[in-house]
């Protein structure tokens, strides 16, 4: 993996570091899934996040940005009535003159989206875009990755190369989640909760890519033990939350199950319900998460990147 990617990117490639093929039991899901109005043609959920990445040595802040998720209804299956939900993404990340003087002033943004079946989470096509600004002295790292399942074909094009294309007819993919519904699968899992923990499996295309063959990974998470749950207040207060905008969040890490898995992704999800409307609510709302990223000939923490919820909204 190019040294950009993964600095720069690191909420896209997190599990990268001592991946392996494997397998996981079918995990129990919400159903229906903890977001709101999952099932139906209105169904809408918007999630703001702050960013600041963190240079550990110095603790000095050297990038922010925002990311936005969306989850929608995308459509109705013509030959098996299924609903299909669209989650996308969109992030930016613009470096200050803290940062590396390679880096400094450059913003590089991501666009992601991924159509799923609404309850049964199951993949049917997912794309992202990354666009890396130009630095001196290094090369142009930014790419298109689109993954069709019905098709059974990925394609990942990658500035100045020829396209690289995965032909994975016959692969099964039951209980395979794709990456780029990674934390939202985790949300709908049953087992989010305190002391609860599992495996499941997930695929990363772009790794595919890079390693030239099929394969997936099998993840692990595990959630706090009880009473080991926060209170913290979010920026809701009246509308979702109480009037003081406090909700109990519970701390889950994510990483892939092997001992050299890397520094896990901490994700921390809202227990108390997010009011939607009179009688209505959403649950286990994302409201934020960490990830780390470590420098590979020392081993060292070198930067961590939190992601703080700044707004929230439903439709009515």
């Amino acid at each position: 993996m190019k040294k950009f990617l993964c600095i720069i990117f690191a909420l896209t490639v997190a599990f990268s570091l001592g991946a392996c093929t494997g397998s996981a039991v079918p995990l129990s899901v919400d159903n229906p899934p903890p977001w709101s109005n999952a099932n139906t043609e209105t169904a809408y959920e918007k999630t703001v996040y702050s960013i600041k990445k963190v240079d550990n040595a110095s603790n000095e802040v050297i990038a922010e940005g925002t990311l936005t998720y969306v989850l929608e209804f995308d459509h109705k299956g013509e030959n098996n009535n299924f609903n299909y939900s669209r989650l996308t993404m969109d992030m930016s990340v613009t470096y200050n003159d803290k940062a590396p003087e390679v880096d400094r002033g450059k913003t590089d943004t991501l666009h992601s989206k991924v159509i799923f079946q609404s309850d049964a989470l199951v993949p049917q096509y997912s794309e992202k875009t990354v666009s890396l600004a130009l630095r001196s002295g290094v090369n142009d790292n930014s790419y298109t990755l689109k993954n069709d399942y019905s098709a059974q074909k990925s394609e990942l094009s990658m500035a100045g190369k020829e396209p690289s294309v995965i032909d994975f007819t016959g692969k099964s993919f039951v209980n395979v989640y794709d990456n780029e519904m990674l934390y939202y699968v985790v949300r709908s899992f049953s087992d989010i909760k305190a002391g609860g923990s599992n495996t499941f499996t997930l695929a990363n295309f772009f790794d595919m890519h890079i390693k030239n063959k099929f394969s997936t990974y099998s993840m692990r998470f595990t959630c706090g033990e009880e009473g080991s749950e926060e209170t913290v207040y979010l920026p809701f207060k009246g509308t979702f939350l109480d009037e003081q905008g406090s909700a109990t969040v519970l701390k889950v890490n994510v990483s892939i199950n092997e001992s050299l898995s890397g520094p896990p992704t901490e994700l921390y999800y809202s227990m108390t319900p997010f009011k939607t409307g009179e009688n209505t609510t959403t649950k286990k709302v994302l409201v934020s998460f960490k990830t780390y990223e470590y420098n590979l000939s020392t081993n060292d923490l070198k930067y961590t990147t939190e992601y703080s919820i700044t707004d929230y909204s439903v439709t009515p």
